[in-house]
């Protein structure tokens, strides 16, 4: 039987393409990337959908401004159309929103990456970048109210919005308070959450009204996504504890005002064919090339990889000092191992992001000078946004190191081992939210025990070929089975049945089990 076609409002904060405007005043789209991304192609072809998102730079206001202001159809990788509507402009307004609150603060709160005794600092520059925050906020809302009031009624059936991270916190509460004031019916809103939900203390680094803000607008969703039952329940515990709202973690169901909300887990995934797919290219494997020639020669040369950006939470600088105990301690894998770290520079009009890619660079350069010889680089490092040279590295591993301080999910240690080709070994971060359907096939570590981390690692590299194919094997065959479309569509599954029982309906995975 095929699915129930369905009107979606989808929005995020980084749209699915970005615009460039030539000189002849034509437009070229670029796609993004993404699980998020991914998931709409394939939604496009089964469902009608609207993606609204903030502009990023002048293409995407030129684009904006030719299309009137209003939604204009793109084509999805794949087959299939949606219509895109781009909201504002990358003004001081935006900068707030995204460079003071968004990136770092929430950003820093979520992955626990403060040190409460130093930083931060709530300052009225903060108060008024909460500001800019509740105002492109307003933006989104705006938007996602006139394609609602658009639609109203067409053919029988209102779109359900699903909106997306941590940017967009404040926007189903203006969502539903702008169906309220013009008297019509409440719309169907899931939020997702792509980052981690940390307990209710962490939460005591913002002033209370903007948390309340945050949990009461968030409640105003029908249901709410995580990536793992951690989330959720701290979730769950944190508006309990601000808002005293009735909580049932067995069933993952808040109760507050008279609203019923459902937190449910979504762990985000791969879209298999397209990646496996993209690993085959011609440009891919050209890179792979010069990655390979980067392990040492011989039968016992290992390629140790990691792939991440230069994010604080992704504890690059850590990893490095692991891997200099490890050959501090083990002078035999001198000239038999050698590092390949594909790194995007992240956030770099952030300062602390700034410092962090600094300290990347001066580790580095600090274990090749201590260890490397005229035969022999410890570590090779490219530093640059060429996600080709990421999907290259992963066929080429035999060790792939994931060590996150936090993370929602981190497609790396799934991406990776779907289409590694020497069956490497994955030593995996137990904060990644993928350690909770990875953990019986890797090798797990403390982000924060260097010395363990180096263990890790060293068991990784002696590990015998039947327990790496094995292992390696099992990794594909998880990732395979819990791929990006299962995730989408248990997602659309569990909005189906908020659609035929609003009040009573029994969805998919709760929270927390009994």
């Amino acid at each position: 039987m095929a699915p129930r076609r369905h009107r979606l409002l989808v929005a995020s904060n980084r749209g699915p393409v970005t615009f460039t405007e030539g000189d002849d005043g034509e437009f070229t789209a670029k796609r993004g990337g993404g699980g998020l991304v991914t998931a709409l192609s394939a939604l496009a072809q089964l469902h009608e959908v609207t993606w609204v998102s903030h502009a990023l730079g002048d293409g995407d206001v030129a684009m904006r401004d030719a299309a009137g202001d209003v939604a204009f159809e793109e084509e999805a990788r794949g087959g299939g159309t949606y219509r895109l509507r781009i909201v504002g402009q990358p003004d001081r307004t935006y900068d707030g929103y995204y460079l003071e609150i968004a990136n770092p603060l929430l950003w820093f709160i979520q992955h626990r990456l403060f040190g409460f005794g130093w930083h931060p600092s709530i300052t009225r520059s903060t108060h008024a970048a909460w500001r800019s925050y509740r105002r492109i906020n307003e933006r989104f809302a705006d938007a996602l109210d006139e394609e609602l009031v658009a639609a109203d009624g067409r053919d029988g059936e209102n779109p359900f919005v699903m909106v997306h991270d941590y940017h967009l916190f404040l926007v189903p509460g203006m969502l539903r308070e702008r169906s309220r004031a013009a008297g019509r019916p409440h719309p169907v809103i899931q939020f997702f959450l792509h980052i981690p939900w940390p307990d209710p203390g962490a939460w005591r680094a913002l002033p209370r009204a903007w948390i309340k803000e945050v949990c009461v607008s968030l409640l105003a969703c029908e249901i709410l996504g995580f990536q793992t039952t951690a989330d959720a329940d701290a979730f769950q515990r944190t508006v309990r504890h601000f808002l005293g709202a009735t909580v049932d973690l067995r069933t993952g169901t808040v109760r507050y005002l008279g609203k019923v909300t459902r937190v449910r887990t979504y762990p985000i995934s791969v879209a298999v064919d397209e990646f496996e797919e993209h690993a085959q290219s011609r440009s891919v494997q050209r890179l792979r090339e010069r990655i390979a020639a980067m392990r040492p020669p011989g039968e016992d040369g290992r390629l140790i990889v990691r792939v991440d950006r230069t994010d604080p939470s992704k504890n690059i600088v850590r990893g490095f000092e692991a891997y200099r105990l490890l050959l501090t301690e083990h002078p035999e894998l001198h000239g038999n191992v050698a590092m390949f770290c594909q790194l995007d520079p992240s956030r770099q009009d952030i300062a602390e992001y700034v410092d962090y890619l600094a300290q990347v660079k001066a580790a580095a350069k600090a274990l090749n000078q201590r260890f490397g010889t005229e035969d022999w680089t410890p570590v090779h490092v490219n530093l640059d946004s060429n996600f080709q040279a990421g999907v290259a590295a992963y066929l080429e591993y035999d060790v792939l190191f994931v060590n996150p301080v936090a993370d929602g999910m981190n497609l790396v240690s799934k991406e990776g081992p779907l289409i590694n080709e020497r069956d490497g070994v994955v030593v995996l971060s137990d904060q990644a939210g993928s350690f909770n359907e990875l953990g019986p096939y890797v090798i797990p570590a403390n982000p924060f025990d260097i010395t363990q981390q180096a263990e890790a690692l060293l068991e990784a590299l002696r590990m015998g070929a039947p327990e790496r194919a094995e292992r390696a094997g099992a990794l594909r065959d998880q990732v395979r089975a819990r791929d990006v479309t299962r995730w989408m569509d248990s997602q659309l599954d569990d909005i189906e049945a908020v659609l035929a029982d609003g009040s009573s309906a029994v969805l998919g995975d709760t929270a927390s089990a009994p």
